[in-house]
């Protein structure tokens, strides 16, 4: 029976839509800005929790796609791999080894992921398991560890497996994890992952300003993290458009299943707005380019490696309906983690009590949105515009329109439709990739789900 729509809907109809397969109807949810896809009910099932344990594999991708977390847990502590392996789907759980989940989370009992797989002799996803990093000596808080619990064929599959990744089967005894919760501690932990007050944060050091805020180096929660303090000015951030808005902008900011995305970890909304972020020590992808004090020098095959992860991370923003308009595509809105991954930084996201129509980096900007409203740009054809121009600063090391000031780089992109010249030395597949995604008709750009098989085949010496 299908569930229904309209007026009525409650809250209850997306876990039942997600338990039926209703996809209509769970499109139609999920595009309503009002409705938090990560919402739980009074057992702390998420939508998704729902999809992966009933094993539907398209739901799953659907909601994962349009922002659904995938480290919520239970009030059992179960995570959606949990769930996913407890009642055998296989295809679910493939899925959802492309989020890169934790295999080896406990619940409130202790069991992993694979004691589950080994109780019910999933043989195949035992496998799966194990392959992704699980740890088949783990006990649980009986002592039982999956190879304890295996029947005889499934108990031969994971000491093979062990010898093949190198484990030993010597018990592992359980131990509390972070990720194990009790009802109070798991009320607190969703609390703590959307608003915090401002006496959880410690700011340490003013690392930088911007026209919209500061941004700080601080502590939460035994964490380094990044405090944006967005600048207060009374006419503004206590109007009503803000607290109609920010609302609905903010938990669509909050995309935690991509490696090459760093999304918003939590807000402060009183006395003032403050965005939390992870901390990259090695900065922007701008500072690692071209700032002398950078702690970091690449070279050309590192340089790729950083684009790919761009590409990435902004195939899966594309893929999000409606669409994260407001985020502009440069080099200072990327940061790269210590082990050279470049995210995508969503805490430069400009919400709409901002001046989202100033252009303060218009070198990195399609002529379009430099010559139009934004209602009336193609954003997915301006930001492929803006992956070539980094693309281009990736490869030849220079600023875009260096001898230009902003305002004349911007004049000459929009009026005389500008592109800075691409230097002989660059890789001609580089090159025709250049030329490509920065047509001068945005129409004929490609998207990046497009683009992204092409850059992952990108060898260059």
């Amino acid at each position: 029976m299908a569930v229904k729509k309209g007026k009525d809907t409650t809250t209850e109809d997306i876990y039942h839509a997600c338990r039926i397969g209703d996809d209509l109807f769970i499109k139609e949810w999920v595009l309503n800005p009002e409705n938090d896809i990560n919402t739980s009910d009074q057992h702390g099932f998420t939508p998704l929790h729902y999809a992966c344990s009933h094993g539907l594999t398209n739901i799953v991708d659907y909601l994962l796609t349009h922002g659904a977390r995938n480290d919520i847990l239970n009030m059992g502590g179960d995570s959606i791999l949990h769930l996913a392996v407890a009642h055998g789907k296989y295809d679910v759980v493939l899925r959802l080894m492309k989020t890169a989940p934790d295999p080896n989370i406990c619940n409130e009992h202790g069991n992993t992921p694979l004691h589950y797989a080994a109780f019910w002799n999933y043989i195949g996803i035992c496998e799966v398991l194990v392959k992704q990093g699980a740890v088949i000596a783990i006990a649980n808080k009986q002592g039982d560890t999956a190879y304890s619990k295996a029947r005889p064929t499934l108990k031969r599959k994971l000491q093979g497996l062990a010898d093949e990744f190198g484990q030993s089967l010597v018990t592992i005894p359980h131990r509390k994890s972070l990720s194990t919760k009790t009802k109070k501690d798991f009320l607190e932990f969703r609390q703590r992952q959307m608003e915090i007050e401002q006496r959880q944060v410690t700011m340490s050091l003013k690392i930088e300003e911007d026209q919209f805020g500061e941004v700080w180096k601080g502590s939460w929660s035994g964490h380094t993290v990044h405090v944006k303090k967005l600048f207060a000015k009374h006419d503004v951030f206590s109007s009503q458009t803000v607290q109609e808005t920010f609302p609905r902008e903010y938990p669509k900011l909050r995309i935690l299943t991509n490696e090459n995305i760093s999304p918003l970890l939590a807000v402060i909304l009183e006395p003032q707005i403050h965005l939390i972020t992870m901390h990259y020590p090695l900065g922007t992808l701008y500072h690692i380019l071209h700032d002398m004090d950078s702690e970091v020098r690449i070279n050309i095959q590192e340089g790729v490696k950083l684009a790919k992860d761009i590409c990435h991370g902004m195939r899966h923003i594309h893929s999000l309906e409606p669409i994260v308009n407001r985020f502009h595509l440069n080099p200072y809105n990327i940061v790269v983690d210590n082990d050279l991954t470049a995210k995508i930084d969503l805490s430069r996201y400009r919400f709409s009590f901002m001046d989202s129509n100033h252009m303060y980096h218009p070198q990195w900007c399609a002529p379009e949105l430099l010559q139009k409203r934004p209602d009336e740009v193609d954003k997915r054809a301006a930001d492929m515009y803006s992956f070539a121009v980094i693309l281009w600063e990736i490869a030849t090391g220079k600023i875009p329109y260096a001898g230009l000031s902003p305002m004349m780089a911007g004049f000459k992109i929009a009026k005389e439709n500008a592109r800075p010249v691409v230097p002989q030395f660059v890789n001609s597949h580089i090159q025709r990739i250049i030329d490509i995604c920065w047509n001068a008709d945005p129409g004929k750009r490609p998207k990046f789900d497009r683009i992204e098989p092409i850059m992952e085949k990108l060898n260059v010496s």
